[in-house]
């Protein structure tokens, strides 16, 4: 048996049903989910090192969303340098990872050729014939390409079949049932979109999780440690670490505090505004990409109408500025004519009113009976209200005369 051959044998799907006829995406996804199964049973250090060969079986993006890892393929080593010189531990060592990296070449390129192989048993060569080569056949085809191809061109996804899948993937989180089922309902709504070439963001798939998390108000302490986290730190991979732990340890809580059911708390009104806070939020959001559409198309009207406001503001504050500087000229020489009118009064009243003996004990004879030693709003600190005109008890002679 050839390398591939022996590792297709140990596939915990080494034979999948043949499927005749047109492919359709559920034909698609049901073989390639399958493939991914294939993909990930084989041991390698590749990609983190925690899921296998997975990486041959999703797109780079998919992969680094799902594992927080990056999958990259190995280079063919070549032959084996000669013309290196170095002292005789130095030589084992460039042998050994020689061998090593010739090794793990070899192994992913027998894994895809088993996967390929796989791919054309179970679909007719007819729906491939775009990718394969007159000559060389699938050779520099990989297996995600094959994959790829198919549902590009066979399983169709419309606009509507995203929507649908974007509501399935915003259906609400039930606690009550193990929160893995959950994961996979994001992770099946993030492959399909895929799919359809409308791949979601990792902030995107994170944020959706983290608002049904929140919704639920069984995880505020792992909701504000996943707060904490600086962006790139918010990977999908940590989001299950985080979350997985907090779900395990309120199942050990409830079983301590005798409750027999997952999460027999979780009543039916905190899952009714769980959906209501989820439609409310999917409603801002299209209101709010709307608001975005019509903010950057008229963007540039915006602008003009801006700086068209800008201009006549300044020129208005430069009338305002004019008119506060002539009315306060106005104002102090009305305050003079006032001040001079004012004077000619009282002194028309001292002229007029001779025989007045209105007297004030701290500014003397005063000639108007509103000011008095009585009434005196501006008193001496000897002052005495009960002093007259002919009892001025020692107050001020001004005026007075030889009254």
């Amino acid at each position: 048996m050839t390398d591939s051959e022996t590792i297709r044998a140990n596939f915990p799907y080494p034979l999948i049903p043949r499927e005749p006829g047109l492919p359709d995406f559920i034909k698609i996804n049901e073989v390639h989910t399958k493939g991914k199964a294939n993909c990930a049973s084989v041991t390698s250090t590749l990609g983190g090192g925690a899921h296998g060969l997975l990486g041959l079986g999703l797109s780079t993006a998919t992969y680094l969303q799902i594992t927080g890892h990056a999958f990259g393929w190995p280079l063919n080593p070549g032959l084996l340098p000669q013309n290196v010189v170095g002292t005789g531990a130095q030589m084992a060592e460039i042998v050994r990872r020689h061998k090593e990296e010739l090794r793990v070449y070899r192994q992913v390129l027998a894994t895809d050729l088993a996967l390929k192989s796989q791919l054309l048993d179970v679909f007719e060569d007819i729906y491939f014939r775009g990718l394969r080569d007159r000559h060389t056949g699938f050779t520099s085809i990989t297996y995600m390409q094959m994959i790829t191809h198919l549902y590009t061109n066979y399983g169709i996804i419309t606009a509507v079949d995203i929507m649908e899948n974007e509501k399935r993937m915003d259906a609400p989180y039930d606690p009550s049932v193990a929160i893995e089922s959950y994961f996979d309902q994001i992770e099946d709504a993030v492959e399909f979109a895929e799919a359809g070439n409308s791949p979601f963001t990792t902030s995107q798939i994170t944020t959706k999780a983290f608002i049904q998390m929140f919704t639920t108000g069984l995880y505020k302490d792992e909701c504000k440690a996943w707060n904490r986290l600086v962006p790139l730190s918010r990977t999908w991979t940590t989001f299950k670490l985080i979350f997985t732990a907090a779900a395990r340890e309120l199942r050990e809580m409830q079983s301590m505090s005798g409750n027999t059911g997952y999460v027999n708390n979780v009543t039916q009104d905190i899952l009714d505004q769980t959906t209501l806070a989820l439609n409310t939020l999917a409603s801002v959001a299209s209101e709010d990409r709307q608001a975005v559409m019509n903010m950057a198309t008229s963007q540039e009207t915006v602008s003009t109408t801006l700086t068209s406001i800008l201009s006549k503001l300044t020129a208005l504050q430069n009338k305002v500025n004019s008119l506060e500087n002539r009315f306060g000229n106005q104002q102090g020489n009305g305050n003079q004519d006032n001040g001079n009118q004012q004077n000619g009064n009282r002194n028309a009243n001292r002229r007029t009113n001779a025989n007045n003996e209105s007297y004030c004990h701290t500014h003397g004879r005063t000639r108007n009976d509103n000011h008095t030693s009585a009434t005196c709003e501006h008193p001496s600190s000897n002052h005495i209200t009960t002093a007259t005109l002919h009892n001025r008890e020692g107050g001020s002679n001004r005026y007075c005369g030889n009254t």
